[in-house]
């Protein structure tokens, strides 16, 4: 697949096909994880389970599986989780521990905001 730049102005690389593909800087991506209450939801059960598929987060957080496998794909591409296939599951886990730190801070914040 290739890729190729365009002008700075629009903050993207288009691939042949046309889909776009942001390029965040990692506060950025950060932002853009925790921005939706469920993909926090999804970060908060994988610092407390450590590892879970696709069908597990679904079923804990009552939504369909083709959502959470949406949300799970964009943590993926941002690159706060990796996953491992163990047919016909697959399964998620934190790529960066610190998340757990952060969440903890960010409770304690949110908490006091209330």
């Amino acid at each position: 697949m290739f890729i190729f730049h365009v002008a700075p102005l629009f903050n993207c690389e288009i691939l042949i096909y046309g889909s776009f593909i942001p390029t965040l800087m990692p506060d950025e991506k950060l932002a853009r994880a925790i921005r939706s209450r469920k993909r926090r939801e999804i970060l908060q059960m994988l610092c407390r389970k450590e590892k879970m598929s696709v069908h597990e987060i679904a079923d804990e957080l009552d939504m369909t599986e083709s959502s959470a496998s949406k949300h799970l794909k964009l943590l993926y591409d941002l690159g706060l989780v990796e996953f491992e296939m163990k047919p016909p599951e697959k399964f998620y886990f934190l790529k960066i521990d610190e998340i757990k730190e952060m969440f903890e801070i960010y409770n304690v914040v949110a908490e006091k905001m209330a």
